[in-house]
């Protein structure tokens, strides 16, 4: 068979892949289904969570007046204003009040609330600073010696060259890229191993490897299924992006798009070894598929854990982007696809290293869709026990270049 007519086998069924799964009904349905379960969520996130509620303490004591709030709390300090202890307990139990401080002296202090205090240690830090206060006043400090003695040192940080701060955005979409992968593998994965096994149970199986060849046949599966799964998570890829326009207009968009400070690039090549990504697991899978009988109980459906590993090694470039194992995580296949973009939207990368870290990404392709292949020509024919670990290697030593 010519390169030509593997090329077009291979296309056709590709493209019988990618429409046997793909429905635009579907697609708007999981998009308005994702943008509305996200958009709840962080509403719900934010009522739950009481965002901006200002926590208000009532103070009864001695030591209630040299208690000094930070400028930025959600604590907010209420004065007695006559009112005894037993009142302001009720005013606490009836949710009046969210909390009462009762401090006879500074050093210590009784928090009365009506349910669990998650401002608790902005308190604590309150009381804390409060006592250092008293304690350096009764040495005989006027109130300048005391600013300049409890003033904080101050650090500034100069950037050379390209380099500059990263910001809590600009770190959440490095994450979001490892999440996003590992959500395309798995969505991959669970096409391959749906459609392969069912298939292997069909003795139609047998005559369309005879008519198309087990090459053209596992490499169309694989680029369909790929491109399938691309199409999926661009659709959720477009909802966050709305979602995120959405949030930070309702915040009044007066803080920088958080998305702007991500660089063009990261996108592009989260993109790009996404793809990439997919095309080598969904080969790796075919071949696990191929040689499976039944996937509930067949020991070799563990290697479907197998993507976790590599997420959780590039989980190690969010700390440290620049450290010999993110460089080299950063180029080796399987977890360049996570890695590669988060040290680009985190770091600076040569070009060089993008340029490695994609040919031995297709490198792993070539290899392992050949492997596949192989494997799949001769696990769908066969029926009974699985073949082993050791058997399998044989098949893919024998087999013959294509």
């Amino acid at each position: 068979m010519s390169f030509r007519e593997r090329a077009r086998l291979t296309f056709d069924v590709a493209v019988w892949e990618f429409f046997r799964y793909f429905k635009w009904k579907d697609l708007v349905i999981g998009f308005v289904f994702f943008t509305g379960i996200s958009g709840a969520v962080f509403l719900g996130g934010m009522l739950v969570g009481g965002s901006g509620r200002v926590v208000k303490v009532a103070t009864l004591g001695d030591g209630a007046d040299a208690l000094a709030l930070p400028k930025k709390s959600r604590v907010q300090l209420v004065a007695a204003a006559g009112r005894s202890e037993a009142e302001l307990r009720k005013a606490v139990a009836e949710g009046d009040l969210d909390a009462l401080l009762l401090v006879p002296r500074v050093e210590a202090g009784t928090l009365v609330v009506r349910k669990e205090p998650r401002y608790r240690l902005e308190i604590q830090n309150l009381l804390d600073e409060s006592a250092k206060r008293q304690r350096l006043s009764a040495r005989g400090l006027t109130p300048d010696e005391l600013k300049a003695l409890l003033a904080p040192a101050t650090l500034e940080i100069v950037y050379e060259g390209k380099g500059g701060p990263k910001s809590k955005a600009v770190k959440m979409t490095a994450a979001i890229f490892i999440i996003a992968t590992l959500m395309g593998t798995i969505l991959g994965m669970a096409y391959i191993f749906t459609g392969i096994t069912g298939e292997k149970q069909q003795r139609v199986t047998e005559q369309v490897i005879a008519a198309i060849g087990h090459q053209p046949w596992i490499d169309g599966k694989v680029l369909g299924i790929a491109a399938y799964a691309m199409t999926t998570m661009t659709n959720l890829a477009v909802g966050s992006v709305l979602l995120t326009v959405a949030f930070w207009a309702f915040s009044g968009g007066s803080a920088p798009f958080p998305l702007a400070a991500v660089p063009l690039g990261a996108f592009f090549l989260s993109a790009l070894f996404m793809a990439l990504a997919l095309i080598l697991w969904n080969a790796f899978f075919a071949a696990i598929a191929a040689i499976v009988n039944d996937p509930n109980t067949s020991q070799k459906s563990s290697a479907m854990f197998l993507p976790i590993l590599p997420l959780a090694l590039a989980l190690a470039v969010l700390k440290d982007p620049d450290s010999l194992l993110s460089r080299v995580l950063a180029i080796l296949p399987f977890t360049s696809p996570s890695a590669l973009p988060v040290r680009y939207a985190l770091s600076t990368i040569s070009f060089f290293e993008i340029v490695a870290a994609v040919v031995l990404m297709l490198g792993a392709i070539w290899a392992c869709r050949r492997a596949a292949g192989r494997i799949f020509e001769i696990g769908m024919l066969m029926y009974g026990k699985e073949p082993t670990w050791k058997e399998i290697g044989k098949w893919v030593r024998s087999a013959p270049q294509s």
